[in-house]
């Protein structure tokens, strides 16, 4: 179990981009401003439904493929840090399409 610590920054989410169609299998990635080998979680927004779970590198980005192939649609992810016992708040919601 990890506690929200509001002082960990919120993982940026750069992929899937915003307006330009997904193809399966779905690549995401983004950054964080925080120490080499954090966990970042992207999940289906609003549940606890988990499609990547990726680390970041020394540069501070992250990137994975989805765990999960995504029907056609558009779709919303979210993504947060952990670190120790600690986790992020939530990232603003992305939508993407998948086509």
């Amino acid at each position: 179990m990890t506690t929200e610590n509001k002082d960990l920054p919120v993982p940026v989410i750069v992929a899937p981009i915003i307006n330009e169609p997904a193809h399966n299998p779905i690549h995401s990635w983004g950054t964080a401003r925080v120490e080499e080998g954090t966990l970042v979680t992207v999940r289906k927004s609003g549940s606890d439904e988990v499609w990547l779970r990726a680390r970041v590198s020394n540069s501070g980005e992250w990137s994975g493929i989805f765990s999960v192939d995504l029907p056609k649609g558009t779709h919303s992810i979210e993504a947060r840090l952990t670190l120790g016992n600690e986790h992020s708040a939530w990232s603003p919601v992305r939508q993407f399409v998948v086509g």
